[in-house]
């Protein structure tokens, strides 16, 4: 009777949603975490202001022009599949970032966060409608949204901790794993 009632609560629905909802959370991160390392960046690549805000703009231009596209591709490849290669591509771009080594290369690596990231919101919300009962879909809505948001406030905290570890470098290094390890998760589940 417990373990019926245990897998009851543990559906696949429910396994969906938590999965999207650590997608949420990861990739908040990811895209928040340039402006916490910003100093250490621009000190170690030798960056002006000007090209920092080069930087911070690559992927927020890139985010904005590829997402009606993005949730377009989305629509003919599915939710599955759309949420795997947008995984890859902001999980390499995040990793690509603490490869960087000058000003183009950074600028580079947030542009594939940005188009990494931009369908994001579009698929995750076509898994939504697939996965949830219409009562159920404004609750999940809510749900992702509130881990994003939690990403958000949490990645001060997550990446001053890795910085102090290691580097800036590693700390992009290590949350671009994370969320390469996301991806499998995703397509594993």
């Amino acid at each position: 009777m417990a373990s019926t009632r245990s897998r009851r609560r543990f559906s696949a629905t429910t396994g969906v949603l938590l999965v999207l909802c650590i997608m949420s959370f990861v990739m908040y991160i990811d895209r928040t975490n340039i402006s916490t390392a910003a100093l250490a960046i621009r000190r170690d690549l030798q960056l002006n202001n000007s090209q920092l805000g080069m930087v911070f703009s690559a992927f927020a231009l890139t985010y904005a022009l590829a997402m009606i596209p993005g949730g377009f591709i989305g629509d003919k490849l599915g939710a599955r599949k759309m949420l795997a290669i947008c995984g890859v591509l902001w999980g390499l771009g995040t990793l690509l970032t603490g490869l960087a080594g000058g000003f183009v290369s950074l600028m580079l690596a947030r542009f594939v966060v940005g188009l990494g990231e931009s369908p994001i919101v579009p698929a995750s919300a076509r898994a939504l409608n697939a996965w949830m009962k219409p009562d159920q879909r404004g609750f999940a809505q809510g749900v992702t949204h509130a881990c994003a948001r939690l990403g958000n406030a949490s990645t001060p905290i997550v990446l001053a901790a890795l910085i102090s570890a290691s580097s800036w470098h590693m700390a992009f290094v290590v949350l671009g794993v994370v969320s390469l390890a996301w991806v499998v998760l995703w397509v594993w589940y």
